[in-house]
């Protein structure tokens, strides 16, 4: 069973379709994401293809690294991706969820 950390909701003046190839390409993640230090791709398969792997670089509380390797569990472009890591003390899941509030204009709740 793996556990939802936190919640948050963005409103992005990004049409839907960019804001989900950004986000969904996870490699992009630490450019957005506090905490992810760095984060590559393991396959060759689409960002937005359920199993796609990473490796991520992650810093925990008082400062220490750790690996994560994430994979994708589910994908619904440009609406829905979902991840789950490896990491045993939290076994992590993020949710990422892409809402079209007009053709210009992006709900993005993770």
């Amino acid at each position: 069973m793996s556990y939802l950390l936190s919640k948050r909701t963005v409103e992005l003046a990004v049409p839907v379709a960019s804001v989900f190839a950004f986000a969904a390409n996870l490699e992009n993640f630490p450019t957005w994401f506090p905490g992810a230090l760095s984060i590559q791709a393991r396959d060759t398969k689409e960002v937005d293809e359920v199993g796609k792997s990473y490796s991520e670089i992650v810093i925990l509380p008082f400062g220490r690294k750790t690996k994560v390797n994430i994979q994708v569990m589910e994908a619904q472009k440009p609406i829905r991706l979902a991840t789950e890591g490896n990491y045993r003390l939290l076994l992590p899941r993020m949710e990422m969820d892409f809402i079209a509030i007009d053709e210009n204009r992006t709900k993005m709740q993770w």
